[in-house]
This record gives structure tokens, sequence and C-alpha cells, in this order.
């Protein structure tokens, strides 16, 4: 999330970075907690809109199916803001 930050705030983003950061994300993401989960996906779409960067397609599904599974726990307030592009639900 702090790299899309800095991408929102017109800093340069280290593409590699955030390669080796989205892998990491990849391999953990299926023990992710709700908060975690909304604040990947947003910073996902976040560097996407900003700067153009892809992440891996495996990333953003193992991710998505963790959101599967926690859609439960998230609160309609600020997870879910962070899933629909930042508007309230």
């Amino acid at each position: 999330m702090a790299i899309a930050k800095l991408a929102g705030k017109g800093m340069d983003v280290d593409v590699a970075g955030v390669q080796a950061v989205s892998e990491q994300a990849r391999r953990v993401a299926d023990g992710m907690e709700p908060r975690v989960v909304s604040g990947t996906l947003w910073a996902i779409a976040k560097l996407r809109r900003l700067k153009g960067m892809e992440v891996n397609a495996a990333v953003v599904r193992a991710v998505n199916k963790q959101a599967r599974h926690v859609a439960g726990e998230m609160g309609a307030s600020r997870h879910l803001k962070n899933l629909v592009g930042g508007q309230e639900v």
C-alpha cells in the first residue's frame, strides 16, 4: 500500500520493487486478514490507474480468492469502500 500512496503523490515507483512485493503478496494471500486484502486490492488498482503498472494476474487471483473467503468479515464501510474504488457503499 505504501508504494501506491507514493505513486499517488507523484513519486517514481520502481517496477522491479512492485513486482517483488506483489510476488510476496501472492505467497501469503491465503492468510491475509480482511483489512490487508482490501488494502492490497486498492494498491493494485491505484498502481494500475496512476502508473499503468500491471500486477501479475496470479497475484490478483490469489488476493481475490482470499477476498471471497473473508468477505463476511469485511465491514461495509472501510473495507468495501476500498474494494469499490474509494466510494462509499
